[in-house]
């Protein structure tokens, strides 16, 4: 499906609209959105602290859009795994997102989660997701 349509699905969506999210890249099996820094993502304040119910969606809408740019499906997850691998601060998130696997009606992808750029290598979380291709 094109960046085009995928675009408009983004836009329809309140909670996209929300973390407006960005698409950076957009080719058929690979993704990659940057999401800008919101006060709203934080835990508290003090700690400074992305939450890790934000880092889990945003991973899960990078493996929907992966699966989506391949298929042109809107396929809702069937199961959502997410590695927290250090704490997400304030600042803007990078997710990237790869279709591993599109079979006739599930599909499987694999997401990194980066802070700053996706040349520093720092990975926040990863996230594997399998999606029901309808």
């Amino acid at each position: 499906m094109d960046l085009s349509t995928a675009e408009n699905f983004l836009r329809g969506s309140p909670f996209h609209q929300f973390l407006n999210i960005q698409f950076q890249q957009y080719n058929s099996g690979n993704v990659c959105l940057n999401v800008p820094f919101r006060e709203e993502f934080l835990v508290n304040k003090e700690s400074k602290i992305i939450h890790g119910g934000i880092i889990a969606s945003i991973l899960d809408i990078a493996g929907h859009y992966a699966i989506f740019s391949s298929t042109g499906s809107k396929s809702p997850t069937i199961d959502l795994r997410v590695d927290y691998l250090s704490p997400a601060k304030d600042s803007d998130l990078i997710v990237k997102g790869t279709a591993l696997k599109i079979g006739s009606s599930i599909g499987v992808a694999e997401m990194k989660l980066y802070q700053e750029t996706i040349e520093s290598q720092h990975i926040i979380a990863i996230g594997r997701a399998t999606y029901k291709i309808n």
